[in-house]
């Protein structure tokens, strides 16, 4: 640069490059601030959406009365059942339930009644037709969820149904020669 010296240099070249590096760190900053934007998953299609891009299996299917999205994580199947939605929207709950066969026997009632007493994260249940056992975990929609902070919640939920498969296989099914088998989510009780 003639004529500027190497200060006149270093001047323009700051000049012309501030506002390249801040354009791009400002649209850094947007794509940040959209990755946690609080989707609204009080909204069963937009709950089953956020599943999908965060890497689960997600089929929405939309009821009347409680819609529901059928999932997976870990190996195993979960639903998401929807309770106080207006027009299939605005839900005010969501329940993360997983069940499994259950052929009878005393271990069950107490088993269960010790991992409802030891844990605090995934409450279990034996289905009415007692042939079924039941795990479920509530969202309170209404307090809201950063997309992060339901990431979080799903893969808590993932690691409690595989601790509660284990927890089946030692206590409940100690004897089985296959593994405890997971059965199609039954809405919880």
């Amino acid at each position: 640069m003639r004529g500027y010296g190497l200060a006149g240099a270093i001047a323009i070249i700051v000049l012309v490059a501030a506002p390249i590096v801040s354009a791009a760190a400002a649209r850094e900053e947007a794509r940040a601030k959209e990755a946690d934007a609080a989707p609204d998953f009080r909204d069963p299609a937009v709950f089953a959406e956020v599943l999908r891009d965060i890497g689960y299996k997600a089929k929405f299917k939309p009821d009347d009365e409680r819609p529901e999205i059928e999932s997976r994580a870990e190996g195993l199947n979960f639903s998401v059942f929807f309770y106080g939605c207006e027009a299939q929207r605005e839900c005010d709950v969501a329940i993360l339930t997983a069940s499994w066969t259950y052929d009878g026997g005393d271990k069950a009632i107490e088993a269960l009644n010790f991992w409802n007493g030891d844990r605090y994260a995934g409450r279990a249940w034996l289905g009415e037709s007692r042939d079924w056992i039941g795990l479920d975990r509530p969202l309170n929609l209404l307090a809201g969820y950063s997309r992060k902070g339901m990431e979080s919640e799903i893969e808590w939920w993932a690691s409690t149904m595989t601790d509660f498969r284990d927890y089946l296989a030692e206590e409940v099914y100690p004897d089985a020669e296959e593994t405890v088998r997971l059965r199609r989510p039954a809405r919880p009780i």
